[in-house]
């Protein structure tokens, strides 16, 4: 095994990490044997053999780092103090070293280990428990919208071809990305509304088929049952306004999704976010979402979500989520066409309105919803990392822990074209188009066989 290394990835200094083979050891130190293992769970567990040959002093003082290092392990597994404890490890074909986090470790002496220190040379055994995968040191990531590409992107509430950078996503291409697993993902997120923002939906789609964007965003006027109405500030310059009557359920408003825009959607989980051009005025509404065959007359549904409420004055409303196409796909045949419909139950009598701005479809092949109740401020920035499994805010460089993530840690398979879909709402509940954020991504590289 060539040089390893025992440290964190706070300290900028290569001092602060602790060399216990092939490098510049301390005084007693000898060297370590290592056989990386690899197999199935998350993590695994090892034994490094370290060798000491010294004075007694010498050996006492290795000792004594090395039983320091495991406590800084501890504190950090048990009591979230401090920071991660890596090994560094230097692949046998790249200078670039890889890290792994480790998340338990012990010191254990072997037998007759107080005969051979008097001796001036013994061993002793580092029992650790790690993740089960290295990662490379970080690196930028392009990203690409309609507003063209860089190392970050600007993004708004909505998607539609009015203006270039009317986009709420970006992609990822990494077709040129080394990584035997899927490399995990640091999102910095930074608020460039003139709101605070409450909450943040993200939701990746992992496409190695197509470079073709995914068609996700719904447009309330494209339903045929809408009445048009057009609005500057609303996404695709309209929305659709729509009438229910009261006193029981009503299918009010449908889009045909056909074969091809099926086909690329494959099968995957989608959470339908449902925004209103004006907060709902009725005091109580029920909505789900149905599928059922495009041409079936009259529609007989296939699938439909359970029911999700709204209150009187929200401003979008999160529906259960639900798969396009339901029951996934088979190879053999082309997807058969599908009707999405919206059904809504208002419990008092009388006709009311609904005005529709948008349905977005958020993928969920990786997806996190952030919740700030005291509001992310303005120009704050949301660090998301999915290597450290650790996110926070920072504030005028100052780091805070102010909101709850939900959901899986964010990674980029390699090979794939990488949709990233983001939906805002301001602390007050409104999810408005013109809301903004800017973004910038970086990944690692991921390996189990070292």
């Amino acid at each position: 095994m060539s040089r390893l290394d025992l440290g964190n990835l706070e300290d900028p200094e290569e001092s602060a990490w602790y060399c216990i083979n092939e490098g510049p050891m301390d005084p007693g130190l000898l060297g370590t044997q290592y056989d990386p293992t690899a197999g199935p769970g998350e993590t695994i567990t090892e034994t490094l053999r370290v060798g000491l040959r010294g004075s007694p002093l010498q050996l006492r003082a290795v000792i004594r780092r090395l039983e320091q290092l495991v406590e800084l392990v501890r504190l950090k597994s048990e009591q979230g103090l401090g920071h991660a404890i890596y090994l560094r490890a230097y692949p046998p074909e790249s200078a670039n070293p890889v890290y792994t986090c480790l998340l338990q470790a012990e010191l254990r002496t072997l037998p007759g280990a107080l005969a051979y220190e008097e001796g001036g040379a013994m061993a002793v055994d580092l029992v650790i428990t790690r993740l089960n995968w290295f990662a490379s040191a970080e690196q930028p990531l392009t990203l690409v919208n309609s507003a063209g590409s860089g190392y970050s992107a600007s993004l708004l509430n909505l998607d539609d071809s009015l203006a270039a950078g009317n986009d709420n996503y970006f992609y990822v291409d990494t077709s040129t990305l080394q990584s035997d697993l899927p490399a995990p993902l640091r999102l910095q997120i930074t608020n460039n509304s003139s709101a605070a923002l409450g909450q943040l939906f993200v939701g990746a789609f992992h496409e190695r088929a197509s470079t073709e964007k995914p068609a996700l965003v719904l447009e309330g006027e494209a339903a045929p049952e809408a009445v048009l109405v057009s609005a500057a500030g609303a996404s695709n310059g309209a929305f659709g306004r729509f009438n229910v009557s009261g006193g029981n359920w009503q299918a009010f408003a449908s889009w045909e999704l056909d074969y091809t825009e099926l086909a690329l959607l494959g099968g995957r989980l989608f959470l339908p976010l449902l925004r209103f051009q004006t907060p709902i005025s009725a005091e109580s509404v029920r909505f789900r979402a149905v599928l059922s065959p495009a041409d079936a007359s009259p529609s007989l549904p296939v699938f439909q979500t359970p029911i999700a409420d709204a209150h009187s004055g929200v401003g979008f409303l999160a529906l259960s989520p639900l798969r396009l196409p339901f029951g996934g796909l088979s190879p053999r045949y082309a997807p058969a066409a599908l009707k999405l419909s919206l059904q809504a139950f208002i419990p008092a009598a009388g006709t009311h309105t609904l005005e529709i701005d948008d349905l977005l479809l958020l993928p969920q092949d990786n997806s996190a919803w952030f919740d700030a109740p005291a509001g992310i401020a303005v120009g704050a920035r949301l660090m998301d990392d999915s290597f450290a499994r650790e996110s926070y805010t920072v504030v005028d460089g100052q780091q805070l822990r102010a909101h709850k993530r939900v959901g899986a840690w964010f990674e980029l398979p390699a090979g794939a074209r990488s949709w990233f879909y983001c939906f805002q709402v301001d602390a007050n509940g409104a999810a408005l188009p013109s809301a903004a954020i800017g973004v910038r991504a970086w990944c690692r590289s991921r390996r189990q066989i070292l």
